[in-house]
C-alpha cells in the first residue's frame, strides 16, 4: 500500500508542476487511484500539503469612514421630478484596470 501511495505522490507532483492550481479533489479524479476512496485520498494529500494556495486581493478601492450620514429625505413628500437623486458607484476589475459604473436613480412620488 505504501508503494502505491508513493507512486501516487510522484504522479501528483507531475500534475501539480504542470497545473499548480489543481486542487486535491481534481487530482483524485485525474489520477483515479484503485482501492483508495476519495475522502481518504483527500485527507492524505491535504496532510501532505497539496492544498491550493489562496491568492488574496489586497487592492483597496475605498477608504473606510466612520461617519454616518443623516437621512434628509425621510418623510419628505415628493411631488415633482428631480426633487431627489441618488447615485451609486460600482467597479469592475478587467485585466489590469478598473472600470467604474455610475448608477443614478431619480425618486418621484407615485401619485
Amino acid at each position: 500500500m505504501q508503494k502505491k501511495l508513493s507512486d501516487l505522490v510522484i504522479e501528483a507532483d507531475l500534475i501539480k508542476s504542470e497545473h499548480p492550481g489543481c486542487g486535491v479533489e481534481k487530482l483524485y479524479y485525474t489520477l483515479e487511484p484503485n482501492r483508495l476512496g476519495r475522502d481518504k485520498f483527500i485527507d492524505y494529500f491535504m496532510d501532505l500539503g497539496y492544498r491550493v494556495k489562496r491568492i488574496r486581493n489586497y487592492i483597496r478601492t475605498t477608504i473606510p469612514v466612520d461617519s454616518k450620514y443623516q437621512n434628509f429625505i425621510s418623510g419628505m413628500l415628493l411631488n415633482d421630478r428631480n426633487q431627489v437623486w441618488q447615485t451609486d458607484i460600482t467597479y469592475y476589475h478587467v485585466g489590469h484596470r478598473f472600470y467604474y459604473m455610475l448608477i443614478r436613480m431619480i425618486a418621484v412620488d407615485s401619485n
